[in-house]
């Protein structure tokens, strides 16, 4: 009864209390739901923590059985023993062909072009008996203008200075000319003491060249081309 009237008398205060029950009420509820959101949540960490635990095992299982990182072998480890021999027999191989190749080369050296300085080559027999035939070749046809003057030199493959040399010239219409000189011995081959041909004696245009060489027991030619 005494509530009743202080409900019908003070209607205020008591809404006032209700109202604070309520808001307590309401709090209360809040509390109890960020609760149990705590635990959910905690709960779901816990989960992805076993996940992510279980791959990485499942991983690491496998890499150890494949072979994969972080249980993968060095590629560079220090050679055996085996290959260590197997290494030096191929380079002594290697060595051993390349010394034979050397041989060979010096054995059977490639043919030079004969120069004033190296060794003659010996003469060639000649089939019938006559005389061995020896390498000439001509040097110089040069002509100057200067001194009017057509200069022929020939080198001999042989050491002589008793030969005789033979100039041939032959113009493109028929016309001759020929001359002779002595040969004159070198350290290791023969050269033609020259020919000096006067342009006034040569007609304009071109002349084939032959020098002829020979002695008392070789012979030997060559021949070429100059233009007046």
């Amino acid at each position: 009864m005494v509530v009743l009237s202080c409900f019908i008398k003070e209607p205020r205060k008591v809404f006032t209390i209700s109202l604070v029950l309520a808001m307590i009420n309401h709090k209360g509820n809040n509390l109890l739901i960020m609760r149990i959101q705590k635990k959910r949540n905690h709960k779901k960490i816990v989960l992805v923590l076993v996940v992510l635990f279980l791959l990485l095992t499942g991983y690491a299982l496998m890499a150890y059985g494949f072979k994969f990182w972080p249980f993968t072998k060095n590629q560079f480890t220090e050679a055996t023993e085996e290959q260590k021999t197997a290494g030096n027999n191929i380079k002594e191989k290697s060595l051993e062909n390349t010394t034979e190749g050397a041989g060979d080369k010096k054995s059977s050296p490639q043919p030079k072009t004969p120069r004033g300085s190296d060794p003659s080559p010996a003469p060639t027999p000649s089939p019938n008996g006559g005389k061995s035939t020896v390498g000439v070749s001509i040097t110089a046809a040069t002509v100057d203008k200067s001194t009017a003057t057509l200069y022929v030199r020939g080198l001999i493959q042989t050491i002589s200075s008793n030969g005789t040399c033979t100039l041939s010239m032959r113009h493109s219409s028929g016309r001759t000319y020929s001359s002779s000189a002595g040969s004159q011995a070198g350290p290791s081959t023969s050269s033609c003491k020259g020919f000096n041909v006067p342009l006034s004696q040569l007609t304009p245009g071109k002349w084939t060249i032959t020098i002829r060489y020979e002695d008392a027991t070789v012979t030997g030619g060559a021949e070429g081309e100059v233009t007046i």
